[in-house]
């Protein structure tokens, strides 16, 4: 009867841990993302297109870093560029 309820334990245990175990790994390797604060920290971006990020407010013409980058006057009169390109596409 001993014998039975430590291999209970056992399986209970194994079973715990196999089930804890792909959570612990996911965490362990997410990285933190990068928070977009301004129009400046939007355009860094193009640094790591595959890079995790949040955006923490909304980006407006109020923003800093508008009237260079995304104003219609930005980019020679196109206003902001695109992050990525069709061969390096953003996937972040």
């Amino acid at each position: 009867m001993n014998q039975k309820k430590i291999l209970w334990s056992l399986i209970t245990f194994i079973m715990i841990l196999s089930l804890a175990m792909p959570l612990s790994s996911s965490v362990v390797r997410a990285s933190p993302a990068t928070e977009i604060w301004d129009w400046y920290d939007l355009d860094a971006m193009r640094e790591d297109l595959e890079g995790s990020y949040v955006l923490m407010t909304d980006l407006d013409s109020t923003t800093a870093g508008y009237p260079a980058l995304a104003s219609p006057d930005a980019n020679g009169g196109k206003g902001w560029s695109p992050i990525g390109t069709e061969d390096h596409a953003f996937t972040g």
